[in-house]
């Protein structure tokens, strides 16, 4: 993936809405598992089914006051039990 797979550069992703990026979030997620959000249905609701709200939180900059930006380290979010069974697979829990 490059900047180009999600964003146009002759056009500034203020006005383009969720719906573009949801689309093209889509657009490589086709196969009916990729296509699936294991989130809990209240969680999607809340989220609006938006795919940029839980897989590329917003965060603060630490350059710029008053300036949000969203994380491009696009992940699948995890809960404390799946982070538990990663660090015990990996070794971590050994550390703590």
């Amino acid at each position: 993936m490059t900047c180009v797979t999600c964003h146009n550069p002759h056009v500034t992703s203020k006005n383009l809405g969720d719906g573009y990026f949801n689309t093209k979030c889509q657009n490589c997620h086709t196969a009916p598992k990729q296509t699936t959000c294991t989130a809990p249905q209240a969680k999607l609701d809340a989220a609006k089914n938006n795919c940029v709200s839980c897989h590329m939180p917003r965060s603060g900059s630490s350059d710029i006051p008053h300036v949000t930006i969203h994380d491009h380290y696009i992940r699948k979010p995890i809960d404390k039990k799946e982070l538990k069974g990663i660090k015990e697979f990996v070794g971590l829990s050994l550390y703590q």
